[in-house]
């Protein structure tokens, strides 16, 4: 028994390498949104030994003299020793155990923050294919707004069939960084000079002695902030994969200028005396269903509930918790929507005309970062790593009440394309699943490797060691606390701590 536990342990740190090495450039190949939140079957195993030695720590009661993630990191390296006869590991097997116990840190805390009620009750008219378009014209939507490049029009296609004339739409064009000049990151002012052959909406050129891009934005390894996970407030040993992608490198030119996108489009919803809008990034795709759901939701909100809120996200890209706190404006939203704490994520989204008001008057123009920092920002400064850089430097005009409620039913739009991938590689068919599919590829090269090389009498242990794989790979759930959730609220999460 205690080969099979020794030979289990090598086999899932061996597992845990080969993912690694699927990511060997830490900048360009980041966990995925799809990857990080949740829990691989191959590691389901690898996260039960962490977590038993965890419940032998004991979080709330440690009092170690080095960081709990650490002590737990530095005892896992110590059994992974002495259960395999190793005096000493290689840096990237320590690297794998460091990543793993972040993340379990990580996902205890955010599945303690998350709305675990029942799952949204869908609207059956709005499933019923002979009735969906009379559906969407019920609904009467406000205003859809759809960003992108005028050239992309092959991405705007979809949208023209889909919403006919049945959904008020429009086309917003991007601002596209050859329109633009840019200040270099070293460039002390910031100023963003208009190309005069170019074509702007009137708020940009209105504004465009104002227009300024922030500085000092990119931050060093040691910095503290980029070992802060946003939201949680959850200051790790590590970097955050996120922080380490959008922090420790100047903004790039398509930041900039989407930030501009939005920042001008706010302005025009705003002299449209429009009640509230929806606005789509072109890389997605809209499901009719889920869209005619959302639909009755918020006019649910404004009809029946009399809900005053500022921002709704239809869709999100990094999601680190719910405001569960406030449990008497959850119980009033009923199950279509929650109070959200902190996201990223600017793709599918829609504002109300008080919501849209604040977001300008917060001063993106005069100091612009990723348009999804800012709205973080104006959503939970406090939760956020960088609340006093963007103080200092910006001073962006924060409201007293800016209420962000995030969708929990079906899910209403699908991202095809993620905005910095296409900027690097000017592909438009890259498959977000294409991380996952690799290391499945991997794990599936791996186990056929070590079937073939296993002769009769390993086979048998083989079979023994699937048997505790799978008494390993449960979790406890109920005895820690952590149960897990199969609502479609959180389709990014299959399995959680």
């Amino acid at each position: 028994m205690v080969l099979v536990r020794r030979w289990l342990l090598g086999f899932l740190i061996l597992q845990a390498v080969k993912v690694c090495k699927a990511n060997e450039n830490e900048h360009e190949k980041e966990p995925t949104r799809m990857s990080y939140f949740k829990i691989s079957e191959e590691e389901q195993p690898f996260m039960a030994r962490i977590d038993r030695l965890a419940s032998s720590l004991k979080e709330e009661t440690y009092k170690g003299s080095v960081p709990f993630e650490l002590k737990l990191t530095f005892d896992f390296v110590e059994e992974y020793k002495k259960t395999l006869n190793k005096t000493e590991m290689t840096a990237r097997e320590f690297k794998v155990i460091q990543a793993m116990v972040q993340k379990y840190q990580i996902l205890k805390r955010r599945q303690r923050t998350l709305d675990n009620r029942e799952p949204a009750k869908r609207r059956e008219s709005c499933y019923d294919k002979l009735r969906l378009p009379i559906s969407l014209v019920s609904v009467n939507y406000t205003d859809v707004y759809i960003t992108g490049l005028p050239s992309n029009q092959d991405r705007r296609k979809p949208f023209v069939d889909l919403f006919g004339r049945k959904v008020k739409y429009s086309f917003w064009d991007a601002v596209s960084k050859y329109d633009v000049e840019i200040p270099s990151a070293d460039d002390p002012e910031g100023d963003i000079k208009l190309k005069p052959n170019a074509s702007f909406s009137p708020f940009i050129k209105e504004s465009a002695e104002a227009l300024s891009v922030a500085r000092g934005w990119k931050l060093g390894a040691s910095d503290p902030a980029v070992k802060i996970v946003p939201g949680l407030l959850y200051e790790s040993q590590i970097p955050f994969f996120r922080n380490k992608k959008f922090w420790m490198r100047d903004m790039y030119d398509i930041e900039i200028t989407t930030a501009l996108t939005h920042w001008s489009l706010w302005n025009e919803i705003v002299s449209k005396d429009s009640k509230y809008a929806f606005i789509f990034d072109d890389g997605v795709s809209i499901d009719s269903r889920g869209f005619c759901d959302v639909g009755h939701a918020v006019k649910y909100l404004e009809n029946n509930l009399k809900i005053e809120w500022d921002i709704l996200y239809l869709d999100i890209e990094i999601f680190l918790g719910d405001n569960i706190e406030d449990t008497l404006l959850i119980n009033n939203l009923g199950l279509d929507w929650t109070k959200v704490d902190f996201v990223y994520g600017s793709y599918a989204y829609a504002v109300s005309a008080r919501g849209v008001k604040k977001l300008i008057a917060g001063g993106l123009e005069r100091c612009i970062v990723p348009i999804d920092e800012y709205l973080a920002y104006m959503i939970n400064a406090d939760a956020h790593p960088r609340k006093q850089y963007i103080e200092e430097h910006c001073g962006f005009i924060k409201p007293e009440v800016f209420l962000a409620l995030r969708w929990r039913g079906t899910k209403p739009v699908y991202k095809h394309i993620n905005l910095l991938d296409d900027y690097k590689s000017n592909s438009e068919n890259e498959d977000p699943n294409a991380s996952d599919a690799k290391i499945k590829v991997t794990n599936e090269a791996l186990n056929t490797e070590l079937s073939q090389s296993k002769n009769s009498k390993e086979s048998s242990v083989s079979d023994e060691k699937a048997t505790i794989t799978n008494e390993e790979g449960r979790i406890d759930n109920q005895a820690n606390g952590m149960e897990s959730t199969s609502s479609d609220e959180d389709v990014h999460i299959e399995k959680e701590l």
